[in-house]
Parts: structure tokens; sequence; C-alpha cells
């Protein structure tokens, strides 16, 4: 079966032939026109899949040619425009080695939708003032019937400004409508993410806190439906909501923080998040009073900021208040812009100290929340790039 993609205007083919050329119509595109359809084209080749352009009437077809290179065979990817001699051009089928078709298919759809086009199934016949992109090959063919799997094509059950809430169970982030990876947890529901975001080249969601936060902000501040807040609210703990779903940078309504508080209260609150901002109300009622170090412990905290300032954490930018005892026996506190350390952390060594300054300073630099799965993986994140740092180059 022939996939075809059309689009309105007629493709300049350097876009499918120069590296780094891309040129997207729209207030908001999603899609990268150019770097994603030169991947598209490197893996539907390398997949077996025949693949011609029409743009206007004027026809490009796409091949490979094997050559060696360094004692290895490649496969350069040739363009014939109607009936002219092959033209080599500048990249191989190992351009994208790590997509697979349907990421392919995703690519071309992805750009069809931006650019107001659509994907037939039929034959239309190539015409000025138009773009025609023929996929043929079982894979191409598989993706399409599939596609629900890659693009949103429900109505949403709630509409929050920054998000859009489907009532299927969720195992991807959707941003405009499109899949761009998994959050790795099973979600009550699916939500595509309508605000600005940021992408990788594969279009991929560049960080997941980012939508976690859409959410929470659409949530906190627009959804007044509160049988639906309920349940995101008490989701099972190992669940999308329960886990990533954050609140810390939402300007939430008297309503939102009044049922957060009232569930809270039950004992039935499961999302991270909600519960630091919950426990952000109580502490926004404490009023810690600052204690005097002593020698040693001037020392320690000393050390530690300069330790944390060298590695990248500069939390020299929030007043460190020193104080006797923190609600809970917690260790430190990031509140009003400033962060608390309670004296008994300083009895646990220099180095629990320093731990405890830079959780705090990503609290208030970052808006991450106590034990949620984006502040684990800004963590390791950090962590990795620190060895990199060490060996002098990326993983």
């Amino acid at each position: 079966m022939t996939i075809w993609f059309q689009n309105p205007g007629e493709l300049d083919i350097r876009g499918a032939t120069i590296m780094g050329l891309h040129a997207k119509e729209g207030d908001h595109p999603v899609g990268f026109f150019g770097t994603g359809l030169k991947y598209a084209i490197a893996v539907l080749l390398r997949t077996g899949h025949e693949v011609v352009i029409h743009s206007g009437e004027t026809e490009y077809s796409f091949t490979t040619i094997q050559e060696s290179f360094r004692n290895e065979q490649v496969d350069l990817i040739c363009m014939q425009q109607d009936q002219e001699p092959l033209r080599e051009l500048g990249f191989t089928t190992d351009l994208g080695k790590n997509w697979e078709v349907w990421q392919a298919y995703r690519e071309l759809r992805s750009n069809a939708q931006d650019e107001g086009g659509r994907v037939e199934t039929g034959a239309p016949a190539p015409t000025k003032g138009t773009t025609l992109i023929a996929v043929t090959g079982t894979g191409i063919q598989t993706a399409h019937a599939k596609r629900a799997d890659y693009f949103i094509e429900s109505s949403p059950m709630l509409d929050l400004s920054t998000v859009h809430v489907h009532k299927q169970p969720g195992l991807a982030m959707f941003y405009r409508g499109i899949n761009v990876g998994p959050h790795g947890k099973i979600g009550l529901f699916t939500y595509n993410m309508i605000a600005n975001g940021r992408l990788t080249e594969d279009r991929t969601m560049a960080n997941t806190w980012q939508f976690g936060r859409a959410i929470g902000e659409g949530l906190a501040q627009y959804c007044e439906d509160e049988r639906f807040l309920r349940k995101v609210l008490t989701a099972p703990r190992d669940s999308f909501e329960a886990g990533c779903i954050l609140f810390d940078t939402a300007d939430s309504t008297d309503e939102f923080i009044a049922l957060v508080t009232k569930l809270g209260k039950q004992g039935r609150l499961t999302n991270q998040s909600a519960k630091s901002m919950v426990e952000r109300e109580v502490a926004e009622t404490l009023d810690p009073e600052a204690c005097k170090l002593t020698a040693t412990e001037l020392t320690q905290l000393k050390r530690a900021k300069d330790f944390c300032n060298f590695g990248g954490f500069p939390v020299q930018n929030y007043p460190i208040i020193p104080v006797e005892v923190l609600p809970g026996g917690a260790l430190g506190l990031a509140r009003n812009e400033t962060i608390f350390v309670a004296r008994n952390c300083f009895g646990q060594g220099t180095k629990q100290v320093a731990a405890c300054l830079i959780e705090e300073w990503a609290h208030l630099a970052h808006g991450f929340s106590d034990e949620s799965r984006n502040f684990q993986n800004w963590l390791f994140d950090r962590l990795v790039s620190a060895i990199e740092d060490r060996r002098g180059e990326p993983v």
C-alpha cells in the first residue's frame, strides 16, 4: 500500500537534500520540516520502502547506491529528478539510525499537519501548487493503521488552556496532538500539552518536567470539575498522575488549594507535588527562628557553600538561615526565596549540609517537589554531566 502525504505549496527540493535547511509555515509549527524530512527519507529507504516526492508536477524519486568507505559498505542516498541522471546526496541511510518506521510516519504526517495538509491512502494526482510525498511499503502501512498511537484523534473531555485531557488511559506524552515520547507510567487519562514547549530534533519532549508543569497549571488554574480533580489527586501511587504532575509553579485557585488541603488532611492525597503544596501552606504559617552557629558549624557552612558553588549550584543566590528545628524533623526547608537549614543537619557532617543546600536550592531555582520523578531525573542528569566533565568527553 502507498501512503500519500499531501501539503499545500510546492516543496523547494533543497529542503530534502541539504542538511540544516528547514522552513515551516504557520504560527506554531511542531515539526522540523527539512531536517525531519531527510531523517524520514533515510529511515524509509533503509527499511525497504519506496519514496517519491512530487513538488507540483515535478517528480523526485529516491534510492540508494552502495559505496565503500574506510573498508565498510555504506548506502548513499541518491535522488532522480524526472528522467535526469541520479544525483548523489550528502547523507546515508545511517541518518536517524535509531529511528523506526513509525517515527518516519509521524514526521511526515506532522509536517502535513503543520502545513494544513492531509494524509491519504488513495492515489491523488500531482498538481501545481501542492506537494505529494508517496511512501510504499508494509512498514508505513502498519504505522498508518496504528496512527492513533502517535496522534490524538479523539475530542478532549476537558480543555484546560495549557492542556487537553482525553478519557483514554495514557502511556505517552502528547504535544499538540503528537506523541513525543513515553512518560514511563500508566496514566488514568491521556494528556495533550497545548502550551508552548521545547522538543528535541527527533521530536521528543526535551524535558519531561515541562509536560508535568503544563498539566499542573491547567488543573490548578482552569479545572472546575471537582470530581475529576479528586480522581487525579488520589490516583494510585504508581500512576502518572501521582508521580509526574507538577503544581509547584502553578497559580492555583482558592477552590483548588482548599480541595488539596482537604484531601491532604484526610490522608488521601497521592500526588507528591500536591503534598508539597500542602506542606508549603503549613510552612507559611511557621516562623523558624534563626540560631547562632558555633565556630565549627560556621566553618561547615562556608565549606558547604564553596563546594556547592564549585559544583555549579549557586546556593549563595538565596539567603541561608540556620534554625534550631524545622517541622517534622526536616534538615532543610525552601520557603519565601530563602533556604533554612536545621541545626541537626550540621551534626551529620559537612557533606550532609552541602546536600541539603543543593536540594533546597533546586526547589527554589527549578520548582522541583520532593520525592518526584522529575526531581530524580534532574539529579541523575546532573550526575551524568559531572562524570562527562571529569572524563572530558560526552557519553
